[in-house]
């Protein structure tokens, strides 16, 4: 009788030890008349790993290994697959996977079937205000938005407009 460990799946019977699979049942009864050289073949269960993104204007992700990639991708078990995250243009910027990892690329182990999501949001850049050598302010504004009145995302406002005597 054969019996797979976790992650692998019974393949067959080699009889002959060519490599060639001689019988799928996994138990089976043998008179033992001659000698025997006979190996119980397990392969390795294949697994989906899905990539997806949490705004799709942002940005967009990708799973790879070998030659094959796209969003979704089969493998089998113990391989490592990349998992790539790339932002739309300089506007946006990738910040983590589901899981915490703030790497664009990295590599996984394929331990069953998983799905990751890539999380993008506006880039934002910092804006100092000065008068003379003093800073009056100092704002954080979301790329490509007005930073006159308030910027709805950050809380960031213009800083009140300077007065000067005479």
């Amino acid at each position: 009788t054969a019996t797979p460990s976790q992650h692998y799946d019974f393949a067959g019977w080699d009889d002959n030890g060519d490599g060639r699979v001689d019988s799928e049942q996994a138990s089976r009864n043998i008179t033992v008349d001659k000698t025997y050289n006979i190996k119980a073949i397990f392969t390795p269960k294949k697994y989906k790993i899905t990539v997806k993104v949490n705004n799709s204007s942002y940005g967009s992700a990708l799973v790879q290994q070998g030659g094959k990639s796209g969003n979704s991708i089969t493998v089998e078990y113990g391989t490592n697959v990349d998992l790539i995250a790339s932002a739309k243009n300089y506007t946006y910027r990738f910040k983590n996977w589901n899981d915490t990892d703030t790497q664009t690329k990295r590599s996984v182990s394929v331990t069953g079937n998983a799905t990751y999501t890539a999380n993008f949001e506006r880039n934002t850049c910092t804006v100092t205000f000065k008068n003379g050598g003093n800073t009056i302010s100092t704002q954080q504004v979301i790329i490509g938005s007005s930073i006159s009145g308030s910027n709805k995302t950050t809380g960031s406002k213009m800083p009140t407009t300077p007065t000067s005597s005479g």
